[in-house]
């Protein structure tokens, strides 16, 4: 069928995704690179979608502002609601937790000795007022550091891309998300998820690694065709 290219949502898969769910889905969709078409993981956010587009699984990711970051298809085997819906509230994007916070949940961790310090948005031109910018606009601060997460991906090479997600991109995330796990927080619940997601992505920059060096990627996916201008040049060739 003529297409342009090709999109994949997986249920259960999505932003949480463990480790091992991360390479697995890596190496199965180098089968739809015999397409010769940009492939696209729908519904994936978080650095699951970043380790995937970064290791040529896919040509790009899809997915809503601060929300569609995983995909279920269990829920649609039960029965339509009859009323009611509506969104679950601005979810908020903090650097190295790897997971969208309720907004109690991140001022929580504001609140915590040295939170503020390790968890506020430092790029004044994304919240010039650090957290009291990203709490009031959590939508703006989300889109405005997944497209800078995306355009850091894009600028390097395509063959250099496992390498820098590693050494760059995971290893400050995996930096972060340690010392987080050292706050001393009110809320039980909230150190422990601070514990887990130290212990999540400790072992995604193990396994991630360990894909890059035993050279289990055979393929990448097809990048974008992007329009040219007037003077034949292509623009932004090569980003995904």
């Amino acid at each position: 069928m003529p297409a342009e290219s090709s999109w994949l949502r997986r249920s259960r898969f999505g932003a949480d995704a463990t480790p091992a769910g991360i390479r697995k889905y890596i190496t199965a969709a180098q089968d739809f690179h015999t397409l010769s078409k940009p492939v696209i993981a729908d519904n994936l956010g978080g650095l699951a979608a970043l380790a995937v587009v970064a290791f040529g699984g896919t040509s790009g990711t899809a997915h809503g502002a601060a929300e569609k970051e995983r995909f279920d298809a269990t829920d649609w085997n039960k029965p339509r609601r009859k009323s009611g819906g509506g969104g679950g509230g601005h979810m908020v994007l903090l650097p190295g937790i790897d997971r969208l916070l309720k907004k109690q949940e991140a001022q929580a961790l504001m609140d915590a000795p040295h939170g503020r310090r390790l968890l506020s948005c430092n790029n004044r031109s994304c919240c010039p007022h650090g957290f009291e910018d990203t709490i009031k606009d959590p939508r703006g601060h989300y889109l405005r550091q997944r497209t800078l997460q995306c355009e850091a991906i894009a600028a390097v090479p395509d063959p250099l891309r496992p390498e820098h997600f590693l050494n760059k991109t995971l290893a400050e995330t995996d930096r972060k998300a340690r010392e987080l796990a050292k706050l001393k927080v009110a809320d039980v619940k909230i150190g422990e998820m601070l514990m887990k997601n130290a212990m999540r992505m400790d072992r995604m920059r193990a396994v991630l690694e360990d894909l890059h060096q035993t050279g289990g990627l055979t393929t990448r996916s097809v990048a974008f065709p992007f329009p040219r201008t007037a003077s034949g040049s292509t623009q932004n060739q090569g980003r995904k």
